[in-house]
């Protein structure tokens, strides 16, 4: 049993996302704390846009907010101090990443593969800017948040 579970930027890769909580819970001491920091999709996102997240970001499925807080309520969570970081997204990725991406990360992924290159910076370019969209168009949220086992 342990005292702290951690997922770090990598939940939305999970394929059964309450079956993981589940897991989260049967592994924790009671009082445990379960500390998330991950993306989540809000109900505004449509099916098309769904769908294009899963693959940008080689996801098999992402969960709402809301559907995340019912389900850790479900398997015995109390969710405090939740703090939503999207305007990141809304603001600064939107400011800053085609400026730093171009100058930087294009030419060393280029670099990398000259066949290739381009097309993979191409890929990459485009799922930020997706994503940067469903953050400034509130579908998408970066949450942390702790948790505690009841």
């Amino acid at each position: 049993m342990f005292n702290f579970v951690w997922t770090f930027n990598m939940f939305y890769h999970i394929i059964e996302k309450e079956k993981a909580i589940s897991e989260f819970r049967r592994v924790l001491k009671k009082n445990g704390i379960l500390a998330f920091d991950d993306w989540v999709i809000t109900e505004k996102i449509s099916n098309d846009e769904h769908m294009l997240l899963k693959y940008d970001w080689s996801s098999t499925d992402w969960i709402t907010d809301l559907n995340l807080f019912k389900v850790l309520e479900n398997n015995g969570f109390n969710i405090e101090r939740v703090k939503d970081y999207s305007r990141v997204g809304r603001v600064l990725m939107k400011r800053y990443f085609v400026e730093v991406f171009e100058s930087y990360f294009r030419p060393k992924i280029v670099s990398l593969d000259e066949d290739w290159g381009n097309s993979m910076a191409d890929h990459f370019k485009n799922a930020i800017e997706r994503t940067i969209y469903l953050y400034e168009t509130r579908k998408m949220k970066y949450l942390q948040f702790i948790a505690n086992k009841k």
